[in-house]
C-alpha cells in the first residue's frame, strides 16, 4: 500500500473536487433542461423545449397516429371530429376525421394537451379531452378514440409504439495531470 505525501494528498483532493464539480454541473444542467421543457410546454408563445419551429430534422420529429374508432352517430359523416389544442385551434390537418379513419400528425417533440371536438364547431363542441402527451424526439404514439355514447362512453386509448430518445449533453473536461 502506498502512502500519500503532502503533494499526492493535494492532487487527490484536487481531483475529487474537480469530479464533484463536474457531477454537480451535469446534474444542474439536467435539472435546468427539464425545467425549461416544462416552462416551454406551458407557454403558448414559446415552442416546446424552447426551440425555433421547424428546426427538428424529420427523423427526430414525433409522430402521433390518430385512429377514430368511435361509431357514436349515423351516418358515418356525422362522426367527424377535429383534434384541437388548448387555444381551440385545429392542429394541422386534423379536421373532419370520421369513424374508421386514420390520420398521422408529425410534430416537434414536447408536451401537448389536446382535445377532440365535433368537426366544424370551432373546437367548442367537446367530444373528449385527451390525456397529456409528452412526445420525445423520434417517438411514435397511437391515439385511439373509442366508444359509442350508448353502451360505452367516448374514451381514448393511448399507447407508445416507439418511445424515441432523449439527448444527453455532457461537458468535455480536460484534467491536467499536474
Amino acid at each position: 500500500m502506498r502512502m500519500l505525501d503532502g503533494r499526492g494528498s493535494r492532487q487527490l483532493r484536487r481531483r475529487i473536487l474537480i469530479y464533484a464539480f463536474c457531477f454537480l454541473l451535469i446534474v444542474g444542467f439536467a435539472a435546468l433542461s427539464v425545467s425549461e421543457m416544462d416552462v416551454a410546454a406551458q407557454s403558448s408563445e414559446i415552442t416546446p423545449n424552447g426551440t425555433i419551429p421547424g428546426l427538428f430534422p424529420e427523423p427526430l420529429r414525433a409522430r402521433v397516429t390518430f385512429l377514430h374508432a368511435a361509431p357514436f352517430a349515423t351516418p358515418v359523416g356525422a362522426t367527424a371530429i377535429d383534434i384541437c389544442d388548448q387555444e381551440d385551434q385545429v392542429i394541422g390537418d386534423m379536421t373532419g376525421i370520421v369513424f374508421q379513419q386514420v390520420e398521422l400528425l408529425v410534430i416537434d417533440p414536447g408536451a401537448y394537451r389536446w382535445k377532440a371536438a365535433m368537426s366544424g364547431s370551432s373546437c367548442v363542441d367537446l367530444v373528449l379531452e385527451l390525456p397529456e402527451l409528452r412526445l420525445a424526439p423520434g417517438s411514435q404514439t397511437l391515439v385511439v378514440i373509442t366508444g359509442d355514447r350508448a353502451d360505452y362512453p367516448i374514451d381514448s386509448i393511448v399507447t407508445t409504439l416507439n418511445p424515441g430518445g432523449g439527448f444527453w449533453h455532457l461537458p468535455i473536461i480536460i484534467v491536467d495531470p499536474e
